[in-house]
């Protein structure tokens, strides 16, 4: 009986836009270290001349590669919110407290 075991799925953006910078950073070096283990795999398998097993490396690796082009994403997108905030605090701008604007409001 041939059995296919499913390892899961690439991580989301919206999964990892909820995901801090320390577990981005944990999860990025997890990926890392499953594809030296998947290419380390593929030379054995190449090395005994075997006839399987390609497929499921194949599969995972890409997953994994998916994961690691959304966590690039999610980092590229904080990047460009952090240097929108930093442009609109040069330009002046600061953001009003909410315990102020209501203080303001009823002077």
């Amino acid at each position: 009986m041939l059995t296919i075991r499913c390892l899961g799925r690439s991580w989301s953006i919206q999964e990892l836009r909820e995901k801090s910078w320390e577990d981005l950073h944990a999860l990025w070096w997890v990926c890392v270290k499953e594809r030296n283990r998947i290419a380390t795999s593929q030379l054995e398998r190449q090395r005994l001349k075997a006839g399987y097993g390609e497929w499921e490396l194949d599969n995972r690796d890409r997953t994994i590669r998916v994961t690691q082009k959304s966590i690039k994403h999610v980092l590229r997108e904080r990047w460009y919110a952090w240097e929108d905030a930093q442009k609109l605090y040069n330009s002046g701008y600061r953001p009003q407290e909410e315990g102020a604007e209501e203080a303001s409001s009823t002077a």
